[in-house]
């Protein structure tokens, strides 16, 4: 790439388009307009660029695509840590940045482009304070080269294209936090694992409600995680978001209406199953930030939105981030208590499900009415574009339990099974195999007319 010889300052909520100066540090997509998002190459072209400015970043790989491709790891400190073990020593709050898990949703990635390179531009650095920060900047990137502009049609841009939802061999790395099935989610995982982050924020994009809000998030809510642990994201979260729309950008949590066709009812925010990356780290005592941008606002305004929330969320980590990192270690201590040995029997819960709500909030959505499709005749919601109703609903964020079980002191499988064992390992779980045969007394769990699920 040739770059003009213009400097371009970017602040929180503005765009990088002023120039100022002898050298152009626009990201890819500020040069474009936003009407394109980075390939694979021109974005670690410039990963490197900034690396090459801000001493405290490193660059380096955390496994292979099914396609071959490095996954790119972007680790930022102040002090030099290239190793999960230097990280867990200096006491930081870890945190990881992830986009891109769908190849089209790619918002996140520019945003966290721009954010780094404020950095190396010497903005922001207060951020840095007490923290370890790792970005992965392109999760699925093999999706995220199958570009079109007709990958996601309900989306606003980028206008000249966007990636694949899916990897190169169909599966939706958002599904595949439990099953491994993938090489990416291996490598994920194994991430996770090596470097156990205190906090994963997940940058996506979302369709479906069409409202007034650029940015929506959720997090888990007790008793997926602790007490403290949830206090502490309450606290921070309702900051951050407070700072987000004083930049100029209308946020508020994410929405899934309770009923498809009646927005009056409500709609639920809630962290589901461990098979998605934000609730498959709340098994590990730690919160997660899922943000949803807004598909249906243009490519500008929602990677100005997800730029102004990271740094609004991590200025929260650089003045708190101690308090974190004790009360996820608090929780983490807490559950490992239960299981040793002669621990008092206690319960573990399998599932959840959403409690009652217990919760209002005003919803900015479009006007809409009930039509039969032409295609299928099903009813849908059609939104009157620039009508906002102002609606109070409830809104359901709270879960409770649905299925718990006695706390196992282990498991024992039945031989022939390696596929098994090696999903148990990329867990990072202990397994050992009995050199002998031997009697123990166990309890027996058999599926019982196993049903799939539909959607999600």
């Amino acid at each position: 790439m040739s770059f003009a010889l213009v400097l371009a300052l970017v602040v929180s909520g503005v765009d990088g388009a002023r120039a100022a100066g002898p050298e152009d540090w626009r990201t890819p997509a500020e040069i474009a307009d936003y009407r394109s998002t980075p390939r694979y190459e021109e974005t670690l072209s410039y990963l490197r660029r900034i690396a090459a400015r801000l001493p405290e970043m490193r660059i380096a790989s955390f496994g292979r695509s099914a396609s071959g491709r490095d996954l790119p790891l972007v680790i930022v400190a102040t002090e030099a840590i290239d190793t999960p073990e230097e990280a867990a020593a200096s006491g930081r709050a870890i945190v990881l940045i992830q986009s891109g898990i769908h190849g089209g949703e790619i918002d996140g990635k520019d945003a966290t482009l721009a954010l780094l390179r404020d950095l190396a531009l010497g903005k922001h650095r207060e951020i840095l304070n007490g923290t370890v920060l790792l970005f992965v900047p392109i999760y699925n990137v093999d999706g995220h080269e199958r570009v079109s502009p007709w990958n996601r049609p309900n989306q606003d841009g980028p206008v000249e294209g966007m990636g694949f939802r899916t990897t190169s061999d169909g599966h939706d790395l958002n599904r595949d936090s439990l099953k491994l099935e993938t090489p990416e989610a291996r490598a994920l995982i194994g991430l996770i694992h090596r470097w156990r982050p205190h906090l994963l924020i997940d940058n996506h994009v979302t369709d479906g409600v069409d409202l007034d809000w650029t940015l929506t998030w959720t997090v888990p809510e007790p008793p997926q995680v602790s007490a403290g642990v949830g206090a502490w994201v309450d606290e921070h979260l309702t900051r951050a978001a407070l700072a987000t729309e004083a930049a100029g950008h209308r946020v508020g949590p994410f929405v899934s209406l309770r009923d498809p066709l009646d927005p009056t009812k409500g709609f639920s925010s809630w962290i589901g199953e461990p098979r998605y990356a934000t609730g498959y780290v709340t098994l590990m005592n730690r919160p997660s930030v899922l943000v949803e941008n807004h598909s249906y606002k243009p490519y500008r305004a929602r990677v100005l939105a997800n730029h102004a929330f990271l740094i609004a969320l991590l200025h929260e980590l650089a003045d708190d981030g101690p308090r974190l990192v004790r009360v996820v270690t608090e929780a983490e201590a807490s559950t490992i208590a239960l299981g040793r040995s002669g621990a008092p029997p206690s319960q573990v819960v399998v599932r959840w499900r959403e409690a009652a709500p217990t919760d209002t909030v005003k919803l900015p959505i479009y006007d809409w009415t009930v039509e039969p499709a032409t295609t299928t005749g099903e009813s849908f919601l059609r939104y009157k574009r620039g009508q906002i109703r102002e609606i109070e609903v409830p809104w359901v964020r709270r879960v409770k339990d649905d299925w718990t079980l006695r706390r196992p002191r282990g498991y024992y499988v039945l031989p022939g099974w390696p596929a098994l064992e090696s999903r148990l390992r990329g867990h990072s779980l202990r397994v050992s195999r009995l050199q002998s045969s031997s009697d123990v007394d166990v309890a027996v769990a058999r599926l019982d007319n196993p049903r799939p699920t539909r959607g999600g």
